[in-house]
């Protein structure tokens, strides 16, 4: 059984990001610090907010600019489980 979701979308703005889903969900952030942003959206899942040039950094070389085009890498999703041999 998944016990926890987290989704991470790779953003442009950070800021104005923020603000459209505040607007969208109709809830503040549970975390708001440069590089990341996170809204509690259900009991188990988390929506995070991180910009692409943070991501850039973490990942170096290893996967495309999230800048450069459609196609790449644009978000992370988390699947945390009890026993992930199971799945």
């Amino acid at each position: 059984m998944i016990k926890d979701t987290i989704t991470i979308l790779y953003v442009a703005d950070q800021n104005r990001s923020k603000e459209f889903y505040k607007k969208v969900l109709n809830l503040e952030p549970i975390l708001d610090v440069p590089g990341m942003t996170e809204f509690q959206i259900s009991q188990n899942h988390k929506l995070g907010l991180m910009p692409e040039d943070g991501i850039e950094k973490i990942l170096t070389d290893k996967v495309p600019s999230p800048k450069s085009a459609n196609g790449v890498p644009r978000c992370e999703l988390y699947m945390l489980v009890d026993n992930p041999k199971r799945y």
